[in-house]
């Protein structure tokens, strides 16, 4: 098999004119061998490797590819519509930015259907106005309703659509609800947002509320393949971009002091943007760094730091994790005394390769022992890429597969007769 790699490899190397650069190769054991090219300054250039079957073999750049199709390539085309009743832009980024049907079964796309701005800002002038929502008038149509618990939200509302929504929405969603109080969704929505112990059992057994992870926010624009440049060849070790709207972030800060008076003006070393709170409207004139400028630093960062806001689990994780850098996260004395207890239980059993601190305290050592270990960053950054990439997939099967037993259900007989209750839509379910 190694002989015939080698020729397929070279094959492929000579039909893609690639031949300026001198192929090398590496054995690493029997069963994998590394071929690469090197480029200039002996920067990693392509890469290719086999694992067990002759019908493994891949060929490609030299870090995982985290959507199965380009993102600039995804279309609607296709795609069965499906209806979204949101309230929050925030609270909808899963579906606004169609990050489930990139990664879902590629038969559905999100169509975001807002209700009024003043319902979300408590100031509608009637109660007529405060109900209205744009309407999915296509009775054959999917539907979905995310309910956010948020602490300027009605409670009244909220607890009126979660005790009837099952009966008229293909999927009901409790999003918003950074410190799990809502324990009123237990049994009666299909899936929440956030983690806590005792909100949920096991992420994997189908029954509800199902976790959903936070994904990217909406307004972070999909990267590229190209765009992912690898560790070695970025300009930051690591990054942080935040406001101080927590303890964790606090006591960051002063390791991030001493940091900046250890390695001093070379910017090299890192990215820091800090403000004292934070904002909804996030713009340069205000001190702010944009959205775009936010993800081009992530694409120039070995590492993000991700530490706890209101709750653990954060976009910037999943952001982190598209851009090719590491997530350095801390389970720290205030991450144990957090509301949703265990809050990365999710991510910690499904085997994220997160750089995981006991503290703030033990970040600059971290940093200082691993920034010239080039191999080592090399396969962080490749392990977190395919974590994401095979994370998300699990989750938006999983929520694609739901909505659809239940959409299938309701068009076949007229109501949901086969899967009203969690019982019986789990028997439909068996392995997600």
């Amino acid at each position: 098999y190694g002989m015939h790699l080698k020729e397929m490899l070279q094959c492929a190397v000579i039909d893609s004119s690639i031949k300026k650069h001198q192929p090398k190769f590496i054995e690493i054991f029997p069963s994998i061998t590394w071929y690469y090219i090197t480029g200039p300054n002996n920067t990693l250039r392509n890469a290719f490797h086999w694992s067990g079957d002759i019908s493994m073999l891949k060929i490609g750049l030299d870090l995982p590819r985290v959507f199965d199709v380009d993102p600039g390539e995804w279309t609607t085309e296709g795609k069965q519509r499906v209806c979204v009743y949101t309230r929050t832009p925030r609270q909808d980024s899963l579906w606004r930015s169609q990050i489930i049907s990139m990664f879902g079964t590629g038969n559905f796309y999100y169509d975001i259907l807002r209700s009024e701005d003043c319902v979300h800002q408590g100031i509608c002038p009637d109660g007529k106005t405060a109900r209205s929502h744009p309407k999915c008038r296509d009775e054959g149509t999917p539907k979905i309703h995310l309910l956010e618990r948020i602490k300027n939200f009605q409670h009244e509302r909220y607890e009126q659509v979660l005790t009837n929504g099952m009966k008229y929405y293909d999927i009901l969603v409790s999003t918003g609800d950074e410190f799990c109080r809502t324990e009123s969704a237990i049994g009666r929505a299909h899936f929440r947002t956030y983690w806590g112990d005792g909100q949920d059992r096991s992420p994997s057994i189908p029954m509800a509320p199902q976790y959903l992870p936070l994904g990217t926010r909406s307004e972070f624009n999909r990267i590229q393949p190209h765009h992912v440049a690898l560790s070695r060849e970025r300009e930051y070790l690591f990054n942080f971009i935040g406001s101080l709207s927590s303890l964790s972030r606090r006591k960051l800060r002063s390791e991030l002091q001493t940091a900046v008076a250890i390695w001093g003006k070379n910017k090299q070393k890192y990215f820091l943007h800090i403000v004292e709170k934070w904002a909804k409207k996030l713009t340069m004139k205000n001190g702010y760094v944009v959205p775009d400028e936010y993800r081009k630093i992530l694409l120039k960062s070995k590492f993000t730091l991700c530490p706890q806001g209101h709750n653990p689990e954060a976009y910037r994780i999943y952001e982190a994790c598209e851009a090719g850098s590491i997530p350095i996260v801390v389970l720290d004395d205030a991450y144990a005394a957090h509301e949703c207890a265990n809050s990365f239980r999710p991510l910690i059993e499904s085997g994220a390769p997160f750089v995981f601190l006991n503290s703030w305290t033990d970040l600059l050592r971290f940093l200082r022992d691993i920034e010239n270990d080039q191999d080592r960053l090399h396969r962080m950054q490749a392990d977190s890429m395919a974590w994401y990439s095979n994370y998300m997939k699990k989750m938006a099967l999983r929520f694609e597969t739901i909505l659809d037993v239940r959409y299938q259900d309701r068009i076949e007989h007229g109501d949901f007769t086969t899967t009203a209750s969690f019982d019986a839509l789990t028997t439909y379910i068996d392995d997600i």
